[in-house]
């Protein structure tokens, strides 16, 4: 892939089970040049646009081709596809465009069996200077036993906690690279702070 382009836009795609789908390339050029491409990763798909940014028609053949291929082998009984915007009608949608689009898009999915699922953003009233952690563990929240926390002495209050998710040491480095239970990441023995 050719990264001497003033303006390369990539998009990468990372589903729940932990797949990650080729990577789509949008250069900013009028025409696509063979040598862009070589030395990829197996499946990038590329493309071009004036300006190398993510317009819409680019968005629809991102999600032809290699959103809607990957979702055929899930399992139908699965909510496929999440969508992280506005989706009630009294919402107001600027652009006309982006509105005709979407549809066309959720069109597409339920044309494939492909069940859009839209997720509205939680609005939690904080008061400033609160942590959303601090407020999930007073709320007893479900969610956070995937941040296990680990009161460290002798430490700033900034730096008082921190998270700590042991399977993912697994996934990046190996076994033979991992720091020992009294050294963190950079080497550095923890058993005075301990």
């Amino acid at each position: 892939m050719d990264a001497s382009k003033s303006s390369v836009s990539i998009m990468f795609t990372v589903v729940g089970d932990g797949s990650i789908l080729p990577s789509y390339v949008v250069y900013k050029a009028e025409h696509p040049y063979s040598t862009w491409t070589t030395g990829s990763p197996k499946g990038t798909v590329y493309n071009r646009t004036p300006n190398g940014w993510f317009t819409m028609p680019v968005f629809e053949d991102y999600f032809l081709l290699i959103v809607f291929p990957y979702f055929k082998k899930v399992d139908k009984d699965k909510a496929k596809v999440m969508i992280d915007i506005k989706c009630l009608p009294t919402d107001n949608v600027d652009n006309d465009s982006w509105a005709n689009s979407l549809g066309n898009y959720l069109e597409e999915a339920r044309k494939r069996d492909i069940r859009p699922l839209c997720v509205r953003k939680k609005k939690l009233n904080l008061p400033p200077g609160r942590s959303i952690v601090d407020f999930m563990l007073e709320a007893s929240c479900s969610n956070t036993n995937l941040f296990p926390r680990k009161k460290a002495k002798n430490v700033s209050k900034s730096e008082q906690y921190s998270v700590h998710d042991s399977s993912s040491d697994e996934r990046f480095v190996s076994s033979g690279e991992r720091p020992s239970n009294e050294e963190d990441d950079n080497g550095v023995d923890n058993t005075q702070r301990q």
